[in-house]
């Protein structure tokens, strides 16, 4: 899903027989586009935050990526998705094959995903940054003139 890249456009329309390309979609559809998913799939060579990790992860959807991304800050490998060596087409083919042997352990790794999620909004990454921001002024007795409020 998403736009593809003109270097990859000749691929890419060889593969059209055998897989779906899905454009762009709007934020609102997202949810309805990771439901029909079993795993999702991130190969980046180089990333920083990819939100769609985290929209994946909101899905209850195992992650398959690199850790050339945010995938080690959000993947417990094995629990809610696996980290994979970048330029290394096999290693993605042989965790989605154990995926597909293996649908009752991918199934209960869903399930653990969507239910250990943790769902939050501004407000508690506000009242986070709030509490990083004074215990960082308090270990550094810096907290006079320091103005902190809710965002």
């Amino acid at each position: 899903m998403g736009d593809v890249s003109k270097d990859v456009t000749a691929i890419a329309k060889e593969l059209e027989s055998s897989v779906e390309i899905v454009p762009r979609q709007p934020q609102w559809d997202l949810p309805k586009q990771y439901a029909w998913a079993d795993v999702f799939i991130f190969p980046t060579i180089e990333d920083g935050f990819a939100v769609v990790l985290a929209q994946a992860r909101a899905n209850g959807l195992p992650i398959l990526t690199t850790g050339n991304c945010a995938g080690p800050d959000m993947i417990q490998e094995g629990h809610n998705g696996w980290i994979l060596p970048i330029r290394d087409p096999r290693a993605f083919v042989d965790r989605l094959t154990w995926c597909d042997e293996n649908r009752e352990a991918l199934a209960a790794m869903v399930t653990d995903t969507a239910m250990t999620f943790e769902s939050r909004d501004w407000d508690d990454v506000a009242m986070d940054f709030e509490a990083i921001c004074e215990s960082a002024t308090d270990k550094h007795g810096t907290k006079q003139g320091l103005a902190i409020g809710k965002v």
